[in-house]
């Protein structure tokens, strides 16, 4: 699976919005904080994934960031792709479950951003 880094598609104009407003933001957080997000996004895509299978891909390209960056010094392109990772899973979970699955993801997306 890929994951698109920088903008994500026309037909999510509303979260194509958001996460363009909160790049920039994303992009100057520190390494310890990307590493805490990397945990939570581990721990969240494990939990709302409808099954292992729906995870894995996920769960692969950030074990694949971490083994690129061992020393937890992460770019800002490194970042983008973490934040892109999480849309991604944002939406698929979302499409999977119905609006259930909408809310735990918005309370995680405001976790994500404190």
């Amino acid at each position: 699976m890929t994951f698109k880094t920088a903008t994500l598609s026309k037909d999510s104009v509303g979260l194509h919005r958001h996460h363009k407003l909160n790049t920039r933001k994303y992009v100057r957080t520190s390494d310890a904080q990307i590493e805490k997000r990397l945990n939570i996004l581990t721990e969240r895509v494990l939990r709302m994934a409808p099954s292992q299978m729906a995870a894995l891909p996920y769960l692969a390209e950030i074990g694949r960031l971490r083994a690129q960056y061992p020393e937890g010094h992460y770019p800002g392109h490194a970042k983008e792709i973490i934040w892109s990772i999480y849309s991604n899973a944002t939406k698929e979970f979302a499409r999977m479950n119905g609006q259930a699955k909408k809310d735990a993801l918005l309370v995680f997306k405001n976790r994500m951003m404190d």
